[in-house]
Order: C-alpha cells, then sequence, then structure tokens
C-alpha cells in the first residue's frame, strides 16, 4: 500500500494534539477520516506506531522513530510547495462536478480558465454527489459543485445557482387531468438515481413528504441515461427545465405541470476548510458567473 503525505500529516497531527479527536480538529476532518489514514499508514509501513493498551495517543518505540522521519518529511513537503509556487509552476485544483454539469457549462468553464487563469491546472473528477462530498473530506478533491445536501462543519461552501426543475414524459403517456396532483404520481413509474446521487436525494425527499414513494422499477446512475428511458416511454422523470429544452422543441417529451409545483435544486461549490480560503473563495466566485445549466456542449 502507498504512503501519502495525507496519511503523515494525519500521524504528525495525532502525536502533535495527543488525540484523534483534537487532530481531526485541527485538520479540519473527520475522527474516522484521521483514524483511517493512520491505519493505511501502519499497514502500508508494517510498523504498528501506537500504543493502543493506553488511553491517549502513546508512541510504540517504532512509532517515535518513525514520528521524527514523518515530521522532517512533511516540512521539506511544505517547503518543496513554496519553491514551486515562487519558481511558477502551474498550481493543481482538484475539482470535481457531477454528470449535469459536465454535460453543460463545465467544458466552458475550463476553456476560459486557461486564458483567464493559464497557472491554474484542473483534474477533474466526475461523479455522484455524495460520492464527490466523500472525497474532500478524504482530501481526495480541494473543490466540489454539488447539489445542497447536509454538509459536514468541516468544509465551507457557497451557494452558486438555483436550478429550475419540472416533470417529464414521453407525450400521451399522462393519462390524469393536469396539472396533475403529485400524490397520483405514486401511481407512475418515475426513473431517478439512487441515493448516492444529491439531486435524486433532495427530490425522492420532497416526494416523501408529499406521500409518494417512487417505484424502483429501473436502477441507473446515468442522468443521461435516464433521458433516454424517458423518451422510450419506459417512465417519467425529474430533470432541469433548461437542459431538457433541447427534447421538449423537438417533441421527444413534454413537460407535466404538478401541483404543487416540484422546487427548484439549489447546486453549492464546496470546498475543505484551509490556509487557502481566500483563493477558493474568489474560484466559488468565479464559478458562480459562468454556471448555466441551459448550454449543452454539444
Amino acid at each position: 500500500m502507498r504512503i501519502t503525505l495525507g496519511q503523515l500529516e494525519a500521524f504528525v497531527a495525532v502525536v502533535e494534539a495527543g488525540t484523534f479527536e483534537e487532530a481531526a480538529r485541527r485538520l479540519n476532518l473527520t475522527q474516522s477520516t484521521v483514524s483511517k489514514r493512520i491505519s493505511d499508514l501502519e499497514a502500508g509501513s508494517r510498523i504498528d506506531l501506537f500504543d493502543r493498551s493506553k488511553r491517549r495517543a502513546s508512541l510504540t518505540e517504532a512509532g517515535e522513530k518513525y514520528f521524527e522521519r514523518a515530521k522532517d518529511l512533511m516540512s521539506r513537503a511544505a517547503d518543496l510547495e513554496t519553491d514551486s509556487y515562487a519558481m511558477g509552476s502551474k498550481r493543481s485544483v482538484r475539482m470535481g462536478v457531477t454528470e449535469l454539469s459536465s454535460l453543460t457549462w463545465l467544458p466552458t468553464f475550463l476553456e476560459q480558465s486557461v486564458s483567464q487563469s493559464p497557472d491554474l491546472e484542473y483534474e477533474i473528477t466526475i461523479g455522484l454527489s455524495r460520492d464527490l462530498m466523500q472525497m474532500v473530506e478524504d482530501d481526495e478533491l480541494d473543490i466540489v459543485v454539488i447539489p445542497e445536501m447536509h454538509f459536514p462543519r468541516t468544509v465551507n461552501f457557497r451557494k452558486i445557482s438555483d436550478l429550475e426543475v419540472a416533470l417529464f414524459s414521453k407525450p400521451g403517456r399522462i393519462t390524469d387531468p393536469l396539472p396533475i396532483p403529485i400524490a397520483n404520481l405514486k401511481d407512475y413509474d418515475i426513473i431517478m438515481q439512487g441515493s448516492r446521487s444529491g439531486f435524486s436525494a433532495r427530490l425522492s425527499s420532497w416526494l416523501q413528504k408529499h406521500n409518494v414513494t417512487r417505484r424502483p422499477t429501473v436502477k441507473i446512475d446515468s442522468q443521461h441515461a435516464t433521458l433516454g428511458l424517458v423518451v422510450a416511454g419506459k417512465g417519467l422523470c425529474i430533470a432541469a427545465k433548461s437542459y431538457m429544452s433541447t427534447l421538449t422543441e423537438s417533441g421527444r417529451v413534454e413537460i407535466i405541470p404538478t401541483k404543487p409545483e416540484l422546487p427548484p435544486v439549489a447546486y453549492y461549490a464546496v470546498y475543505r476548510q484551509s490556509a487557502r480560503d481566500a483563493f477558493f473563495d474568489a474560484l466559488c466566485e468565479q464559478i458562480a458567473e459562468q454556471v448555466d445549466f441551459a448550454t449543452s456542449f454539444f
């Protein structure tokens, strides 16, 4: 197993803080994340670093020797990062977005960043909201743009957009008078992504408050594939009005008015609290200015 700087950072923090709980607070991580990093470090180094028979984080003899080397390595890594910026090297930003963002505003954002911020280099991850959020907590991503969800205290977040959504169907599939009462949707198949999707989780929670429990006839993690199934008449879906405009204008799907109307879904930029807060605040501002879910890149 490969040893990472994140594991060494957690190790040094636990030793200096005296407890896993205090180390997690200083690093703005969850205690479970710190514990996992220590376990991974012990597995990778094949050394028992802590004497777990004691209540406080007490080092073994081998752990004490390892601590001195780890502390020195972390100091050198910090110096190397400072020197790299001074020499004008590119700064890497690990960014995560959901599928809808990757199909709309993200390509234009990346193209413009080449000219506006040539010193930045983006490493992009496309995934489901809850998976991306976990990657932020595990320090595998720096910033993500995801639908509103419960955000832990270890992150900063900023609202960047409200996404208007609607119910869509293949024309002629709905037999109820319109607008259709939300409660009547229990009689229809609504195709949605699973619980790892923040978009679906948010809307599923709202539907449940109106006594609508969707029937999971299709298990799917792709929003784009969901649209294909709706066009084929396999069910209804809830999607962004702006993104679906091409399909509605061509007559392949139609908007089904509901009573009450479906609520908008708020999107947030989320990043870990760190010494680079000012940098990420500015990046959030840039993202908010360029987010446009109405424009498909193809």
